[in-house]
C-alpha cells in the first residue's frame, strides 16, 4: 500500500518481493530498503526460522524512514 501510494499501478499482485524490489521505477533507496525487509520476512516465511529482536528492529526502523519519513 505505501509503495502504491507514492507508485501508482506498479505492484501488482502477481509479483514476488524480488520483482518488486527490481523495480526500476522505485528509487534505488526505496528499492533498497525493502529488499532488506523482505529477505527478513523470507527467511521466517519461507525459512522457518523466528526473526530475533535486532531483525525486527532493522526492519521497523527501516520502514519508518521509508514510509513514515519519506527518506527513502
Amino acid at each position: 500500500e505505501d509503495i502504491d501510494a507514492r507508485w501508482p499501478r506498479q505492484v501488482t499482485p502477481a509479483l514476488t518481493s524480488r520483482d518488486i524490489a527490481a523495480l526500476t521505477i522505485l528509487p534505488g533507496a526505496a528499492r533498497s530498503t525493502f529488499s532488506g525487509i523482505a529477505r527478513v520476512v523470507e527467511h521466517a516465511v519461507f525459512g522457518g526460522r523466528e526473526i530475533n529482536a535486532d531483525e525486527f528492529a532493522a526492519c521497523r526502523d527501516a520502514y519508518r524512514s521509508f514510509a513514515l519519513e519519506g527518506a527513502a
